[in-house]
């Protein structure tokens, strides 16, 4: 009796999984191989979509040092060499918060 059950189930499966499927042509492109989007959807996870949307308007992103890093010169450049490099291979522009900002990062010494 078990077994019959267990075939049951994996007959269901085998047949599930071929019905999610149809409709769906094999040359199609797949999101992480088993998602169809839209076209909306795909401009979403455009590498650039934090500046199309307008979360960080021409892609710079404000940030303020902690005073528990500020005061370590080491750890200061040491940041900057990051953000340097940063800016060199991605489209994102780390730069100092303004005053008044109040959506930026905060980079604080901590642990993780």
């Amino acid at each position: 009796m078990e077994r019959l059950v267990f075939l049951l189930i994996l007959c269901a499966a085998a047949f599930a999984s071929i019905e999610e499927n149809r409709g769906i042509e094999e040359e199609e492109e797949l999101f992480e191989g088993d998602m169809k989007l839209t076209e909306d959807q795909m401009n979403e996870l455009d590498a650039r979509a934090a500046i199309y949307t307008g979360k960080w308007p021409g892609g710079e992103v404000p940030y303020e040092l902690d005073s528990s890093i500020s005061s370590q010169p080491g750890a200061v450049s040491a940041i900057n060499a990051a953000i340097a490099e940063y800016a060199q291979k991605t489209c994102i522009r780390l730069r100092p918060k303004k005053a008044g900002e109040t959506a930026y990062l905060s980079i604080f010494k901590g642990g993780g």
